[in-house]
C-alpha cells in the first residue's frame, strides 16, 4: 500500500467518525473557513520505514501528523480529544481500516496567525 492510499484511507476513516468536521490533507477553502469552528489537518511523516517494489513503496506503517486548527486553543483542544478517542477505540472497530493506531497527546504548535490556535500529536498507524 502507498503512502498516499494509507493517507486516504486515515482521512477518510476520520471524516466517517466525526461527521461535519472539515478533514483533511488541508485547510477548507478561504470561502468555507469560517463554517468551521474547528479543522482536522492530517499529513504524513517521512521517518516511516518503508519498502520499495517494482518502483513502488510498499509499507503497512503510517506515521501521521495531525494538526486541529480553531479559532481558539479550547476548541482545538476539545477536537483534538475527539479525534484522539476516535483513534484510540478503532482497535474494537471491525471497519477500521488499520489493526492498530497509536496517537500521542496534543500539544501546542506554532500558531498559524494571531487568530487561527494549534494543537498537533504524532499518531502511528498500522493498516491492515
Amino acid at each position: 500500500m502507498k503512502h498516499y492510499d494509507m493517507l486516504s484511507l486515515l482521512i477518510g476513516y476520520l471524516v466517517e467518525k466525526l461527521p461535519g468536521v472539515w478533514i483533511g490533507n488541508g485547510l477548507p477553502p478561504d470561502s468555507d473557513l469560517m463554517e468551521y469552528e474547528t479543522c482536522v489537518i492530517v499529513d504524513d511523516l517521512p521517518s516511516v520505514p518503508t519498502r520499495v517494489w517494482q518502483g513502488d513503496i510498499i509499507s503497512a506503517e503510517f506515521c501521521a501528523d495531525i494538526e486541529v486548527i480553531g479559532f481558539n486553543r479550547a476548541k482545538a483542544y476539545d477536537m483534538a480529544v475527539r479525534v484522539q478517542k476516535v483513534l484510540d477505540d478503532s482497535i474494537n472497530d471491525e471497519s477500521a481500516p488499520f489493526a492498530s493506531a497509536d496517537c500521542g497527546f496534543f500539544s501546542t504548535r506554532p500558531d498559524k496567525n494571531p487568530r487561527v490556535r494549534c494543537v498537533g500529536a504524532e499518531a502511528n498507524i498500522v493498516f491492515r
